[in-house]
C-alpha cells in the first residue's frame, strides 16, 4: 500500500474540478480589460443577460423583429439555442443603447461573432446604423456580416 498516498479521494477531485471551471468560465472579465464575460440567457433575439457580470447586453449591429410577433420570439428560441451550445460567451462594449443597455460585439466560446450566427441563421438582420456608420466601433467585422447574409 506505498501507492495509497498517490490516489485522490473523491472529494479533492470535485474540489480541483470545481474550481478549475469556476476560475475558467464561471466569473466575469476584470473590469480593466474592458470585456464582460461568462454565460449569458436570452432575453430578446438580439439582448442577453450575463448574470456573473449583472450586465444586460444588445448584440452590436443586430436587428431583431419585435417579441410581439412571431418572428421575434423565432429568434429569441434561436438565440437560446446558440447560447446552449456556445456558452459562456465574450463581449467588447462599444457604447450604450438611449435605455442604458450596454451595446458590445459578442463571441462564443469558439470565437465565433453572435451577430454574424443569428444573420445566418436568419433571424436577424444588420443594423446599419452601427455597422456601416462613421462611427463605426469595429469596421473590421463587415466582411464577417457579408458572408453571414444567407
Amino acid at each position: 500500500m506505498a501507492f495509497k498516498s498517490l490516489q485522490a479521494s473523491p472529494v479533492r477531485v470535485y474540489v480541483a474540478t470545481a474550481l478549475t471551471l469556476l476560475t475558467t468560465f464561471g466569473t466575469p472579465a476584470k473590469a480593466e480589460d474592458g470585456l464582460i464575460a461568462g454565460n449569458a440567457i436570452t432575453v430578446t433575439g438580439d439582448t442577453l443577460f450575463i448574470a456573473s457580470a449583472d450586465a444586460t447586453v444588445r448584440l452590436w449591429g443586430l436587428e431583431t423583429p419585435a417579441m410581439s410577433l412571431p418572428e421575434g420570439r423565432h429568434s429569441k428560441a434561436t438565440m437560446a439555442r446558440l447560447l446552449r451550445h456556445c456558452n459562456p460567451i465574450k463581449c467588447e462594449p462599444a457604447g450604450t443603447a438611449p435605455d442604458g443597455t450596454v451595446v458590445a460585439r459578442c463571441i462564443d466560446f469558439y470565437g465565433k461573432d453572435l451577430t454574424a450566427l443569428m444573420i445566418k441563421a436568419g433571424v436577424g438582420s444588420e443594423r446599419l446604423e452601427e455597422t456601416r456608420g462613421a462611427n463605426s466601433r469595429f469596421p473590421d467585422v463587415w466582411p464577417i456580416y457579408e458572408e453571414a447574409k444567407p
